[in-house]
């Protein structure tokens, strides 16, 4: 019996001392009494015992000593933060208080890598959620839970989380190790590994931090061939995570520096989950088929017992009307290999599709049927430069940011096919016996809606059968983004009054595409003896190359979604904090701003707003809804206030009464 499990983690922390100067990592706990740890959840700097805010705030130590590398495993240290989906590899749509982001909208928990966001609005495809930058080389992890509309702006409504990486010191070396080994029962073992090093290039100019960081999740399920039911891949469900951030300060005088910085990530997944199958011990047996495409039948239900349609005939498929089910999904003339061969004999098959089985499955754990892995990949870069300059009474930051992401799904057909195997007889979902008599179209339509994918086809290898007729989906969904935000800020130690207030802009674009190319003119020639455009009357079909997904001909029919949305915010706010008292703090906070959404949606191929070619309407296909485009805009004027009174008891105890908003 195969089991997850028997982790042995072999961990290796840097705390090396180059020079004579400690790491600059964050203060370990002395003689039992846990360090305060600095926070910016107030976008100035305090501890995190000092904030009227809800925030939760791990170190990299923390993280390590935890034995927390994924998202998935922070998740479960944090009060009120869930994970609500994740909808490709590295991405997540993450919830705080119950607030979770809709299939297609903006989010409601805004991510930041340090001070840029990259939370992600879902545009309706399979890529959903935020992409999450690796938890290495942290300062800290800081969540902010309730609304922080305020100081964050759109999509924090929820709360915020932040990833605050180690800056380039300009005085001190330090470097920073980690490896973690762990191994699977019967499965494939698993690795963590990563360096961070930095320090000044020239002592108080010039500093550079390098961080890279690699892991590999070993897999363990295996999964088995439909047609043959031998495992074709072994630890099929694996995947591994990459990470690399190069930074670098330089101290233009003794007030001002200007830090540049780059990360990058790449987190892949394979597999279609971790289900194991029951055994299947009866076969499920498909027979025989054959067509009359001169001459087709127009019912399903017109089979006698000798297997022959005794229904009434239509005449030539290319002459029936494009909507008619039995053009698009033609019907055997006859079924089994005897009738067959009599209607072949008679001159009434035009094309003939061979029988084959699938099953009996004996099934290890651990062991699924699929035709291909569902593959998943996130790419994140952010570029950003921070400038900062301390004046006498205030504080002055500039933050430029671009962010470019791209979420790729693919996916397959099979899991409708196995479903229909699982429940036993697949035309019948109460489960009579697996080898009940098939409806017509003879076990096609029967095991699987779509005639189009999983049918083996004589004359090919299981691989060949699983490259051709496993109905390939993709969703790629690509943001670019550029932010740019002014912020001022009162000094260190100004007193009872404090205060923070800025400008801030950003232009995101997201296009997303969904793409099937299950509709295949090969595979429509192997099934039924005819074409795509054929079968589906759209002989005028002819979409430009330039439209065309990769593999594809103007021959072939497929699906091709395109969407593109556009969200620019700009605003500016402000908040101050007085000091009735050496105990008593008020606060109050305002944010103005304009939030304004476009969307654009065209559909090539097939579907309610179908259109071959959007960008030419010589080609546009007939009868469309407004010719396959779907448009629409929004704009809103958000006011998001803030107010709350803190009193301390201590310097580490406190209580306090806030009101927030938030928007999205």
């Amino acid at each position: 019996m195969k089991r997850s499990g028997l982790i042995y983690p072999v961990s290796i922390l840097g705390g090396l001392v180059i020079g004579g100067q400690a790491m600059a990592q964050a203060p370990a706990a002395d003689d039992g009494f846990l360090t305060e740890v600095v926070v910016t959840a107030t976008r100035q700097t305090s501890t995190v015992n000092s904030v009227p805010v809800s925030v939760a705030a791990l170190t990299q130590d923390d993280l390590d000593q935890k034995g927390i590398a994924r998202i998935e495993d922070f998740v479960a240290q944090v009060p009120a933060l869930r994970l609500q989906n994740q909808g490709s590899a590295g991405t997540a749509t993450i919830a705080i208080r119950g607030l979770s982001q809709d299939a297609i909208g903006a989010a409601t928990t805004g991510v930041y890598l340090d001070e840029t966001s990259v939370t992600r609005r879902n545009a309706g495809t399979g890529a959903a959620g935020s992409p999450l930058p690796a938890l290495f080389d942290l300062q800290r992890v800081e969540v902010l839970r309730g609304p922080q509309g305020t100081l964050f702006g759109a999509s924090s409504m929820g709360g915020a989380i932040r990833y605050i990486p180690t800056e380039p010191s300009l005085t001190e070396f330090s470097t920073y190790a980690r490896l973690e080994v762990s191994d699977t029962e019967y499965g494939e073992p698993s690795y963590d590994a990563g360096i961070a090093f930095g320090g000044p290039v020239i002592e108080d100019k010039i500093g550079v931090r390098i961080a890279a960081n690699y892991a590999k999740i070993g897999g363990f399920m295996d999964y088995v061939d439909f047609f043959s039911g031998n495992v074709w891949n072994k630890d099929g469900n694996d995947g591994d995570r990459a990470s690399v951030r190069l930074a670098s300060t330089l101290a233009l005088t003794d007030q001002s520096k200007v830090t540049g910085s780059y990360f990058f990530s790449r987190q892949q997944m394979n597999g279609n989950g971790t289900a194991s199958n029951l055994d299947i011990p009866n076969s499920i047996n498909v027979p025989t088929l054959c067509f009359n495409t001169n001459n087709t039948p127009t019912s399903q239900g017109a089979f006698n017992a000798a297997g022959f349609n005794t229904g009434a005939r239509a005449g030539a498929l290319t002459s029936l009307p494009a909507s008619a089910s039995y053009r698009s999904t033609p019907i055997p003339v006859a079924r089994g290999d005897a009738a067959c061969a009599t209607a072949l004999a008679n001159g009434d098959v035009t094309h003939t599709l061979p029988g084959y089985s699938l099953g009996p499955y004996d099934f290890d754990d651990y062991q699924a049927l699929l035709s291909r892995p569902n593959r998943q990949r996130t790419d994140l870069n952010v570029a950003s430069i921070v400038y900062d300059h301390n004046f006498d009474r205030f504080d002055f930051k500039s933050i430029s940011s671009y962010v470019r992401d791209q979420s790729t799904n693919h996916g397959v057909f099979s899991a409708i096919l196995l479903n229909r195997i699982q429940v036993g007889n697949p035309g019948n979902a109460g489960g009579a016996a697996v080898n009940a008599t098939y409806q017509v179209p003879g076990g096609i339509l029967a095991i699987l809606p779509n005639p189009n994918a999983n049918i083996r086809l004589p004359g090919l290898t299981s691989d060949e059968n699983r490259e051709l007729i496993d109905g390939p989906t993709m969703n790629r969904t690509t943001r670019e983004q550029f932010s740019q935000e002014f912020r001022i800020s009162s000094a260190p130690d100004s007193g009872r009054l404090t205060w923070v207030g800025g400008t801030y802009f950003s232009k995101s674009t997201i296009r997303a595409h969904n793409t099937v190319t299950g509709h295949n003119t090969d595979l429509s020639l192997a099934v039924f003896g005819v074409t795509d455009k054929d079968r589906l009357g759209l002989s005028g079909y002819n979409p430009s190359a330039s439209l065309l997904p990769p593999g594809m001909t103007s021959n072939d029919i497929f699906t091709n979604d395109v969407i593109k949305t556009e969200d620019v915010d700009a605003s500016i706010f402000g908040e101050v904090n007085y000091a009735l008292t050496d105990s008593l703090t008020a606060i109050g906070g305002v944010r103005f701003a304009y939030s304004a959404f476009t969307f654009n949606y065209r559909q090539q191929g097939q579907g309610n707003l179908s259109g071959p070619d959007n960008a030419d309407p010589t080609r546009r296909q007939a009868g469309l809804a407004n010719n396959g485009v779907g448009l629409g805009s929004t704009s809103e004027t958000p006011v998001t206030p803030h107010f709350a009174l803190q009193y301390r008891f201590t310097p580490n105890h406190q209580v306090y009464l806030s009101a927030a908003k938030g928007y999205r």
